[in-house]
């Protein structure tokens, strides 16, 4: 994340970051799962039914590898990205600026936290909203991420 910063900063970009809500329910399951139902939940009549559970949750081990799947074949074939070859969380996007002169864009990933780095940052957040939830008041210009302190 440092080197990704000192390249945003060599290279004038702004930084903009965001955190999707409920990242994990965007999910299906990829292993079958399911639980005894109780009557407390659906009813005397449904005691003791299973219930399928076909959206990912948080407390499964294979929640995060689904999320993280799906979420980068997103970035790659809708938004065009291409994961950095030293680290999968890092993507890269070749732009031109309005002058000519290329640079690259950048979306480092933790999870559902994104941090977007391009001379307008906040275009690629509205478009990763327009397909994921994004948590109210999580979109800034940033000045913390991860816990880190961010300053220029």
């Amino acid at each position: 994340m440092r080197i990704g910063l000192l390249i945003a900063a060599l290279n004038g970009l702004e930084i903009s970051a965001c955190d999707i809500g409920n990242a994990y329910l965007n999910v299906p399951n990829r292993i079958k799962v399911y639980v005894i139902v109780g009557e407390e939940r659906f009813g005397a009549q449904h005691e003791v039914k299973r219930a399928v559970i076909v959206k990912a949750l948080y407390i499964l081990k294979s929640a995060r590898v689904a999320w993280r799947a799906m979420f980068a074949h997103c970035i790659k074939h809708d938004f065009g990205y291409t994961p950095c070859i030293s680290d999968q969380d890092v993507w890269m996007k070749p732009k031109i600026r309005p002058y000519g002169s290329k640079y690259n864009a950048y979306l480092i990933v933790y999870v559902d936290d994104v941090l977007s780095k391009d001379i307008n940052p906040n275009e690629t957040i509205a478009s990763i909203s327009n397909h994921f939830r994004i948590k109210e008041g999580s979109i800034r210009s940033s000045n913390i991420y991860i816990r880190a302190n961010i300053k220029k």
